[in-house]
């Protein structure tokens, strides 16, 4: 069986080539292995949303259409709730109920309470950094849109949500809106 030069341990090569001169000029000799680079390929352009799976726009405010702007917020991601402690748990859900109950309140939108089904869609705007994935949102929303009765509950039945819509912007923001159906 051959041994390949790279497969003797590095003492021992080092040990033949101080005993032989003419190895060492033999490998010299040799063609080198063009150096490997982690960047190999060209890098490929960031798409938030592929040609064939663009989310719908959202609605225009009308009847029956709220829509909500939180500026610098974003519902809190599965690992941001289940990765802590109970008593962080419950902290983290509840800054975002209290928010979501400001901005749709009195004093934000004045959204009323749902009587009827309701469709719910989620645009995050952020001017760098990389998004959550696309089911990590919904749950802290809806779970706060729930309790506040914006929804009519946060099971399946109640209520019809779109895919959420990434966007580079100049502001980090969340925009959500509600539809009767």
């Amino acid at each position: 069986m051959a041994m390949s030069w790279r497969d003797l341990p590095p003492a021992l090569r080092k040990q033949l080539i101080e005993a032989d001169p003419t190895i060492r000029a033999t490998l010299r000799a040799q063609p080198k292995r063009p150096p490997t680079t982690a960047k190999t390929h060209r890098p490929r352009p960031f798409r938030l949303h592929g040609p064939d799976t663009a989310p719908r726009p959202l609605p225009e405010p009308g009847p029956g259409v709220y829509r909500v702007v939180v500026p610098n917020w974003r519902p809190a991601t599965l690992d941001d709730i289940y990765a802590r402690t109970i008593k962080r748990r419950i902290a983290t859900k509840r800054n975002d109920r209290d928010l979501i109950a400001y901005y749709f309140g009195p004093h934000g939108a004045d959204v009323p309470k749902a009587t009827t089904r309701r469709r719910v869609w989620m645009e995050i705007q952020r001017p760098r950094g990389c998004f959550p994935d696309p089911d990590n949102l919904w749950k802290s929303l809806l779970d706060a849109l729930a309790i506040l009765d914006y929804l009519i509950d946060d099971a399946k039945e109640a209520y019809a949500k779109e895919e959420p819509i990434y966007k580079r912007g100049p502001v980090f923001q969340t925009t959500i809106v509600l539809e009767d159906m």
